[in-house]
């Protein structure tokens, strides 16, 4: 049965400040289908690809920086 409450967004529709663009690191590490302690691990060893943020503690990712670190990558894996 398909919620018809949840309104899926793409690349294209997300915007720079909507709030709807900001995700933790659970769901960078299921976009990345890595684990969450995975992400932690590069963060304390300062070798991150992905920016994040860090607001009253808690860390934060711009989905479209994700989007955009993703491409890079995969550009320079082709090359």
């Amino acid at each position: 049965m398909e919620n018809k409450n949840f309104n899926y967004k793409t690349v294209n529709d997300i915007k720079d400040f909507d709030a709807d663009n900001w995700a933790d690191e659970k769901w960078v590490a299921l976009t990345l289908n890595i684990k969450p302690n995975t992400l932690r691990k590069q963060r304390s060893k300062n070798i991150n690809f992905l920016p994040y943020y860090k607001f009253g503690g808690r860390i934060r990712y711009n989905k479209l920086e994700v989007y955009d670190a993703m491409k890079k990558r995969r550009r320079a894996s082709n090359d």
